[in-house]
């Protein structure tokens, strides 16, 4: 797969996510309980954020700076935004998300963001001789 094709897909990622997290403030300022209590959907918005210029180094070449970066945003997103949900499912204690589709969504979201991340790490670990 070509990297500009899975820098597209984590831009896809990006936009799902954080439709996910307005959606969560919108239930929030409605119905007064977001899709996952004791997380500030703003706080995420902010964080998913943080893409926006790696994902810019990747379109630009920027090999290094890209594989870097994004790597360890990467892991960072799947032990807050995977592994954390998971230890939760395990627990038996899903009691803080508004429903159980609000859960899966969370994981599912999550899991497409690190797989297509990481493999356009891994395809730009190829390209680091090339661009700083």
């Amino acid at each position: 797969m070509d990297i500009r094709r899975l820098l597209t897909l984590q831009i896809i990622y990006l936009f799902i996510a954080v439709a996910y997290n307005v959606l969560s403030i919108w239930l929030i300022n409605t119905r007064d309980i977001g899709l996952i209590d004791g997380r500030d959907p703003t706080q995420s918005i902010l964080s998913l954020l943080l893409l926006v210029p790696v994902i810019y180094f990747g379109f630009l070449g920027w090999n290094r700076a890209y594989l870097l970066i994004n790597t360890a945003l990467m892991l960072l997103i799947a032990y807050g935004g995977i592994i954390t949900h998971l230890l939760f499912y395990w627990d038996g204690d899903l009691s803080r998300y508004s429903s159980i589709w609000a859960w899966t969504s969370a994981v599912a979201i999550n899991v497409f963001g690190v797989a297509v991340g990481l493999t356009a790490s891994y395809m730009s670990w190829g390209r680091v001789s090339t661009k700083a």
